[in-house]
């Protein structure tokens, strides 16, 4: 159940689950629910991955509504968690110094094709990863992990949340910044 009270004090969204239709239901709704009103809206993301389905369900619904979206990857950004990080407004895309990242192409336990879904995914990380279609698929053949400085490289987040004071001085002017 969501409490729109704390929701409308924090503007502040919680994804600390394995994404599932369920979960992202849940987020999509509070995504819309805090585009309503004017100010940035926070999405905390701590994930071992989950649906790829679900996953682009949310990272439309964050292309879709004009609100800076910022997402801070705390604990783990595994899979269509990675994805999600880096959907997040460029310059607000941010990360523990401990936060473990992983990515690989979709698949699925019951098989099947995936291409079309695979190529949806990969248009998208194109734009939010600024890398070529062909380089994410070359990259992305088989899983691989990365710390935060390398998730920082690659593209995943534009900065690494070290000590409080800096770093929340510097997410403090994008959220206050039009």
């Amino acid at each position: 159940m969501i409490n729109y009270v704390h929701l409308d004090e924090t503007r502040s969204i919680s994804l600390h689950s394995t994404v599932d239709e369920e979960v992202a239901e849940e987020v999509i709704e509070q995504l819309y629910y805090l585009s309503e009103s004017e100010g940035a809206i926070i999405l905390s993301i701590s994930t071992t991955g989950g649906c790829v389905f679900s996953g682009i369900a949310i990272a439309e619904t964050i292309f879709s509504i004009s609100n800076k979206v910022i997402t801070i990857a705390n604990g783990s950004a595994m899979s269509i968690g990675a994805f999600l990080v880096s959907c997040g407004t460029k310059g607000g895309r941010f990360t523990t110094n401990e936060c473990k990242f992983m990515f690989h192409k979709p698949w699925s336990k019951e098989g099947g094709n995936l291409s079309e879904i695979e190529d949806e995914l990969f248009d998208y990380l194109r734009v939010n990863l600024n890398k070529p279609k062909w380089r994410l698929k070359w990259d992305f053949r088989k899983e691989r992990a990365f710390t935060a400085q390398q998730a920082l490289k690659y593209g995943f987040v534009d900065a690494i949340i070290h000590d409080g004071i800096k770093d929340k001085n510097r997410t403090q002017t994008f959220l206050t910044t039009p």
